[in-house]
Formats: C-alpha cells, structure tokens, sequence
C-alpha cells in the first residue's frame, strides 16, 4: 500500500515538474486519495505566501526554502524535500518497515544539498519503487 500511494504521488509530481511547474507546498494535506484509491495533488495556490508567513507546516518545507538569504531555491528540488518527508510519513503511518532501500530513497529526497536531489524521474527508478 505504502509503495502504491508513494508511486502515484511521484507519478502526479513528475507530472507537474514534467510542465515545468514546481508545487512548492507538499504536506499530506495537500495529497488526496479518492474512493477508487486514486491520489489528487491539491493546491491552495498561496504556497509561496505560506512560504513568507511560516503559514505551512516547517517539517515538510526545504531547508533552503526556509533561509531567506538563498539566492538559488529551486522550487523543483524544495518539492523533492518535501516528498521525502511525505515519504517517511507514510512508511510511518502505514507501519511499513523502513529497509535500507527505504532509508536510501530518504536520504537521497532530503538531502542537505539540494542540487543533489534526484528528480522525480529519477525517483520513479529507484530500487523500493520498481
């Protein structure tokens, strides 16, 4: 089940950055699942405004997006942050064990050094979701 929601968020993320749009505004309130076990990306459309007034729930927001003295935040990669931890939150919740090709998928999503994060193609290849 884990894997399955995990794959259609990247999925609908992919889609995204795929058109050149960074959501930059991920929690899992912004995740829907509809009856059919289908996910919908939501948006409220005030992600940079929740941004500029800590409105958003930090735990979810890049480092870097925090840090108002970064000249270089790329939306692409704050959202890759961000599924990292959406990631870790279903393993969590779903009482998923977290194998070491979990902790892999983790630590590459979130890394500290954004321009390392994969992309959501990338993601999409990786190991646990294959």
């Amino acid at each position: 089940m884990a894997k399955n929601l995990f794959r259609q968020i990247v999925t609908a993320v992919h889609y995204l950055h795929s058109n050149e749009i960074a959501h930059c505004g991920l929690n899992p309130t912004s995740i829907m699942v509809d009856s059919n076990g289908i996910v919908k990306i939501n948006d409220s459309g005030l992600g940079p405004l929740c941004l500029q007034h800590s409105l958003m729930e930090r735990d979810y927001i890049a480092p870097e997006a925090i840090d108002r003295s970064n000249n270089n935040y790329d939306g692409f990669k704050a959202d890759m942050y961000s599924l990292g931890i959406i990631f870790r939150y279903i393993i969590n919740e779903s009482d998923a064990p977290m194998t070491p090709e979990c902790q892999n998928l983790f630590e590459k999503l979130t890394n500290e050094k954004e321009f390392l994060r994969p992309s959501t193609g990338a993601i999409l290849k990786h190991k646990w979701l294959a």
